[in-house]
């Protein structure tokens, strides 16, 4: 019965850090791009 209640407790958890995991990946592959356009934006300008 333990077992089986931590296996409840811990699937959510999983499923949580799972979906911020790929929200931070993608908000990074977004992030990556722009801050290169930016940097060399900067160095174009400067």
């Amino acid at each position: 019965m333990v077992i089986g209640h931590w296996s409840l407790v811990i699937s959510p958890l999983s499923l949580v850090i799972g979906h911020w995991s790929l929200v931070l990946c993608h908000w990074s592959f977004v992030i990556g791009p722009l801050s290169l356009v930016l940097c060399h934006w900067l160095l174009m300008t400067s």
